[in-house]
């Protein structure tokens, strides 16, 4: 070993100045290219440790969203929010509802009336009594004004919806049903407003959760009115106009006119759903 380092010592002594900093700078290179080899073996499990993790989180993710699709549950609107000025052909049908119609209806009967009540069952996917059909056909004969009869392929063997409200039935029964309509008529809650330039009066309103309401507006120019977390977005138009929807959210939510600078100019109000 002395004797290799006293050749290496003589070697250096006999180069330059030049080739020895050339030497040195090899040398420094070699041992920097070890310790990066080095690094990138010690690191390597590591990216694979992080690559794995990577790919189980992507699959879990993946694997959730499949399963909330796949269990999610299929059933009709409650709201009107999406809906199309079109009206269904007639009251009963052997046909599903598309339900950007059924939105609509459930605003007003054959698009002007009094809210609508949509009765919709399943006997592809439910076992159905033979003459559950005739008899569902006898029950909405008697409510000629706004009431719907359908098929549809929704997780129910019975749905009856109205706007903000839904109840689900595995047999026939005639009162439930009835039940349902009726209290439709009898429970629609009325409100008188005004509105004007950049103004409604009154400016607070207090409603009950899934209990229907109708505004009966006295307006004046052209002007909107919106509740954007209830899906409420009406035209006011003309010297009159009527709201009607069912708040199906407890809480605090602005209304407002969503023409541009109304709202800006004062034109909104506060609700509150109890």
């Amino acid at each position: 070993m002395e004797e290799l380092k006293q050749n290496k010592k003589s070697v250096e002594q006999k180069l330059s100045g030049k080739e020895l900093y050339d030497l040195e700078k090899k040398q420094r290179e070699e041992t920097k290219k070890g310790e990066r080899r080095k690094e990138k073996l010690s690191e390597a499990p590591k990216k694979i440790s992080r690559y794995f993790f990577y790919i189980f989180i992507g699959v879990g993710v993946i694997g959730l969203f499949g399963w909330f699709i796949a269990n999610r549950s299929n059933l009709p609107p409650m709201t009107m929010q999406g809906h199309i000025e079109q009206s269904p052909p007639s009251h009963i049908l052997d046909k599903r509802i598309p339900e950007n119609i059924q939105q609509h209806m459930l605003e007003h009967a054959d698009g002007g009336g009094k809210p609508g009540i949509i009765i919709q069952y399943n006997c592809d996917k439910f076992d159905c009594e033979t003459d559950l059909v005739e008899r569902l056909t006898d029950l909405v004969k008697q409510y000629p004004k706004n009431v719907y009869l359908a098929p549809n392929n929704y997780d129910g063997k019975i749905i009856l919806t109205r706007l903000g409200k839904r109840e689900i039935l595995d047999s026939f029964n005639e009162q439930k049903i009835r039940n349902f309509i009726e209290k439709t008529a009898s429970s629609i809650k009325e409100i008188s407003m005004v509105s004007g330039n950049l103004f409604f009066n009154p400016k607070d309103l207090i409603l009950i959760k899934d209990q229907p309401v109708k505004i009966v507006f006295s307006n004046s120019g052209t002007h909107t009115f919106t509740i954007d977390e209830l899906g409420v977005n009406v035209p006011l138009q003309g010297s009159s106009a009527t709201v009607e929807f069912t708040p199906t959210e407890s809480g605090t939510f602005k209304y407002y006119c969503a023409v541009p600078g109304h709202r800006e100019g004062g034109m909104e109000g506060s609700l509150k759903v109890e």
